[in-house]
């Protein structure tokens, strides 16, 4: 099973990929509710994508809080 990596950016309050690009449409990849219970637990998550089933979005929350 394939899996993308996108990382919290909470001084901007926005998702980067692996290679540092902002990610505008993240409701095409995660839930509304997905990305509440995220920031609300501020911890690592493993979902899968919200269009292709077979393909699971790992969200990682930083490790210093601003």
């Amino acid at each position: 099973m394939n899996a993308v990596g996108l990382f919290y950016d909470a001084e901007r309050n926005c998702f980067v990929d692996e290679d540092g690009f902002v990610i505008w449409s993240i409701f095409e990849i995660i839930s509304p509710n997905d990305l509440y219970l995220f920031k609300e637990k501020r911890e690592y998550f493993l979902i899968p994508h919200r269009n292709s089933p077979d393909l699971m979005v790992e969200l990682y929350y930083p490790e210093d809080d601003y």
